[in-house]
């Protein structure tokens, strides 16, 4: 086994963007249904968190009546880069 390089592992991409589009919820209504931050719900929205809570996806999952798998995403960059 050898030592990770920076990037080299890849990284966990949200899907809240995509699935509350698709069901037609505003970040305003996702905010009032799980009881979370407006701008928290935003930042997770646009992808711009670099730590998840684990409260907040559990409510994500909830109210968008899906799975954990359905909402996070691993992109491996080695299978980024054969593309």
């Amino acid at each position: 086994m050898q030592i990770i390089k920076k990037n080299e592992y890849g990284s966990i991409k949200l899907n809240l963007k995509y699935l509350m589009d698709k069901k037609n919820i505003s970040i305003n209504t996702m905010s009032k249904y799980a009881n979370i931050r407006y701008e928290t719900v935003k930042k997770y929205y646009n992808n711009e968190c670099f730590w998840y809570d684990s409260n907040i996806l559990a409510k994500f999952c909830y109210v968008l009546e899906c799975e954990i798998d359905d909402l996070l995403v691993y992109e491996d960059t080695k299978m980024l880069q054969k593309v």
